[in-house]
């Protein structure tokens, strides 16, 4: 119960954003290239800031590198099937929805379905009021899987960024609509 405020504060703001990332793979997009170079430069923080952590394990660190090369391979195939149009209120694009909510939606599934399984060890060790049982109960938290799960994402975000800053360069590769006589 002494998680509770914490929680109360934090489960809002996590929703919120699951919710912008989702809603950021879903419909026509602005093209604002600023945006997109904070937010791959965000994503190779988090994703550096990671893997210097002291207590981070080398298996984990290889299941998250090995998350992110695939993650980076995906996110060309989600470069080529974006749309890009320029419209007379400035230029958009339109995400592949499939692989962008995909990837969000299974992400959060896992982080969902690993608190469910570390819910119970952690309240028990909460309960035993030990320190000792608390950082026993989190060591055994760490998934090379989630990790990978979180490399996969990382990279795909990380390199979508990049792909759509370097494709936004180019001409529309869509015909423009004729105009109407």
């Amino acid at each position: 119960m002494t998680h509770l405020p914490v929680l109360a504060y934090a489960a809002p703001l996590l929703a919120f954003s699951a919710y912008r990332r989702v809603r950021r793979n879903i419909g026509r997009q602005p093209y604002r290239p600023l945006r997109l170079w904070i937010r791959s430069g965000v994503i190779a923080l988090i994703f550096f800031a990671l893997l210097r952590w002291p207590a981070f394990e080398p298996a984990l660190a290889l299941a998250m590198i090995a998350g992110t090369v695939a993650g980076v391979l995906l996110a060309r195939l989600g470069v080529r099937l974006t749309r890009f149009e320029t419209l007379p209120d400035g230029r958009f694009y339109t995400p592949n929805t499939a692989l962008g909510v995909g990837l969000s939606l299974l992400f959060l599934a896992r982080i969902g379905y690993r608190l469910l399984v570390l819910l119970p060890a952690l309240q028990a060790a909460n309960e035993s009021g030990g320190g000792a049982a608390l950082r026993s109960a989190m060591s055994g938290s760490r998934s090379a899987l989630t990790m990978a799960l979180l490399g996969l994402v990382l990279g795909y975000f990380f390199a979508y960024c990049l792909g759509l800053l370097r494709r936004g360069r180019q001409p529309d590769t869509l015909p423009a609509e004729p105009a109407a006589p």
